[in-house]
């Protein structure tokens, strides 16, 4: 039997500190291939991110890729969020797959979103009470939410709601 000598015990100790920090790490996000982080959110960094579009209507959709009514509507919500990015309209849209990054890196290079695109978490959904999906939440240039749909949201539909936020004055 091989006794390890007090530096080979340290050195074993770090390299197996920083290979569990690696994998916590990739537990909490990935990189897509275009470089692009996937974030996961909390209920914490969810309000965080809602406040970081102050001034900004915002427009937040709940999807997954295994979802066929979500994969319906998010041409649309794409189309849309470069048809009004100029006009100070903004989109994130949150995934609710189960597993992670891995299904959620392939699904973005297809379909090439214009806007950030997070992964949710249980404690997101137990906190904002999502049950189904797709969901989208409407907020005004005060980080007020003012409007939640369920279901499909069609191109007209959507193009109305922002239309009559961008009519509301920012105060």
């Amino acid at each position: 039997m091989k006794i390890l000598s007090s530096r080979s015990c340290r050195s074993l100790t770090l390299f197996s500190l920083i290979a569990v920090l690696v994998f916590i790490g990739c537990q909490k996000e990935g990189k897509t291939s275009q470089n692009k982080k996937i974030t996961v959110l909390t209920p914490v960094t969810f309000e965080k991110t809602i406040q970081a579009h102050h001034g900004h209507i915002l427009i937040v959709n709940f999807f997954a890729t295994w979802c066929e009514p979500c994969r319906k509507e998010l041409p649309d919500i794409i189309s849309l969020s470069k048809e009004y990015a100029s006009k100070g309209v903004d989109v994130i849209g949150i995934s609710l797959d189960k597993n992670g990054t891995r299904v959620l890196r392939s699904f973005l290079e297809r379909l090439k979103f214009p806007y950030p695109i997070y992964l949710g978490n249980q404690a997101l959904m137990d906190t904002l009470k999502i049950q189904a999906i797709p969901m989208t939440y409407f907020y005004d240039r005060k980080g007020t939410r003012v409007k939640t749909l369920l279901g499909i949201v069609g191109r007209k539909r959507l193009s109305s709601l922002i239309k009559a936020l961008l009519k509301v004055p920012s105060s």
